[in-house]
């Protein structure tokens, strides 16, 4: 899984950014809903699924070639909402990847899971994903990442160890 999420990122920009969640109608009024807890990176012909797994512990990365509805409410609307532009410094442009860091990474033939995620662009971009929030994954730059640090060092150190970093240049 690795090496195809390795592969997925050196020979593609990420084009978008989405969330998925539900429409929910009533009185002729329409509410998303979004499930905070999962992020698709639109990349190539393929998306990579961001998911916050273990109570916040985790991110779950996996490859896919549509969005996973499921979990969403019922008597709703399944909907997808494009939010490149509240990510992105310059939404309009394509994002080559230059780096990507992993924190506490384990692989499995599916999956990745890591404790947080990030990825630095061509143009000196940097996207932190933080699971450590009850209310979803937080996406933010090196700011975020110092937060995530300390949040880790007071909660998840004591039990887990201290962060081990894989990274790869591309």
């Amino acid at each position: 899984m690795l090496d195809g999420f390795e592969l997925l990122l050196k020979n593609n920009e990420i084009e978008d950014v989405y969330l998925i969640g539900a429409l929910d109608v009533e009185n002729n009024r329409g509410e998303f809903i979004p499930l905070s807890s999962q992020i698709y990176l639109s990349c190539g012909s393929r998306y990579v699924k961001l998911t916050q797994v273990h109570s916040g512990e985790h991110i779950q990365i996996s490859l896919c070639d549509d969005f996973d509805y499921e979990g969403i409410f019922e008597d709703t609307i399944p909907s997808s909402i494009r939010v490149s532009h509240l990510v992105f410094t310059d939404s309009f442009q394509l994002h080559r990847v230059k780096k990507i860091v992993f924190f506490n990474l384990t692989t499995e033939a599916s999956f990745l899971q890591c404790n947080a995620l990030q990825i630095e662009f061509t143009d000196g971009q940097v996207l932190f994903f933080d699971p450590l929030h009850y209310d979803g994954l937080t996406v933010g730059g090196m700011t975020q990442r110092e937060y995530w640090e300390n949040e880790y060092d007071e909660i998840l150190a004591p039990l887990r160890g201290p962060v081990q970093e894989y990274s790869k240049e591309f």
